[in-house]
């Protein structure tokens, strides 16, 4: 499409678009653990990391596409199954929250985690390479011992972002909107839709 048709204001609409749907409507989160290189001591010959040291946790709303179970192999020790996971990052709401996504980090996921193994940019916008909306996550389990630490547990309501004012963490920009003071409010009550019956 002509960047004449397509300007920012449009490519802002797409991106808020997809963003509601991701935090308003589909409700899926993730915990990202970025491993921490810094503080992770590697081995000099191998320069890999048998404990790995990773920052703490970060909500983030995403869309995730279970694979479910992919494969089951066996081996001396018994059965190993491994479940596969596909996950949309939204681009702008990484910018803002100031995450950068790496292979090899962690994500928690219905109390089981998963490795990232690869991370790719699914297409361009309208054939404009420069308006990337969002990011996709290859994951697979991480073994038992591949990654230990204390399980998060979800919160049984999902309740609608909205465009909620908050801290510099917490707080839902939306392109189109003021990000100092956000015009959505949450929503109350019940939606009447008026229908002729």
């Amino acid at each position: 499409m002509s960047r004449l048709f397509l300007t920012s204001r449009e490519v802002s609409l797409i991106s808020d678009i997809s963003k509601q749907i991701i935090k308003d409507v589909c409700g899926q989160n993730i915990y990202y653990y970025a491993i921490n290189e810094e503080l992770t001591r590697k081995n000099d010959i191998y320069n890999e990391s048998s404990q790995k040291i990773f920052d703490p946790p970060l909500e983030i709303e995403v869309l995730v596409e279970w694979n479910g179970e992919t494969e089951v192999t066996a081996n001396k020790f018994g059965l190993d199954h491994i479940f596969d996971l596909k996950v949309f990052f939204h681009k702008r709401d990484l910018d803002h929250k100031k995450i950068v996504l790496r292979e090899g980090d962690f994500i928690q996921y219905t109390g089981r985690f998963f490795e990232i193994q690869k991370l790719t940019i699914p297409k361009d916008l309208f054939g404009q390479n420069e308006h990337i909306i969002g990011i996709h996550a290859d994951c697979r389990i991480a073994r038992e011992g591949q990654f230990r630490t204390a399980t998060i547990s979800t919160p049984a309501q999902f309740t609608q972002p909205r465009g909620r004012a908050g801290n510099a963490g917490a707080h839902d920009i939306r392109e189109l909107q003021d990000g100092n003071n956000p015009i959505i409010t949450p929503l109350t009550g019940t939606n009447i839709t008026p229908f002729i019956t």
